[in-house]
């Protein structure tokens, strides 16, 4: 589980992947869309690597959820 500061990163970077895709991503583009600095990011994740990994993970729980919904 994620805390709200971490969710709201996830939230804008998850976004940004979904409407312009994986080569718009960047830590910088992440904190102008949540109004902070690209430093401040790595307080919740290490790296650009694991912010990619969780937006993965929210990519995964969204796929099964509509499976889900199917079945």
């Amino acid at each position: 589980m994620h805390s709200s500061a971490e969710a709201r990163v996830l939230d804008a970077a998850y976004n940004l992947y979904v409407s312009e895709g994986m080569g718009a991503l960047s830590m910088r583009r992440v904190a102008l869309a949540i109004g902070n600095t690209a430093p401040a990011l790595y307080k919740h994740f290490d790296s650009k690597d694991a912010l990619i990994e969780a937006i993965a993970e929210r990519g995964f729980e969204v796929f099964d959820s509509r499976l889900t919904k199917i079945a």
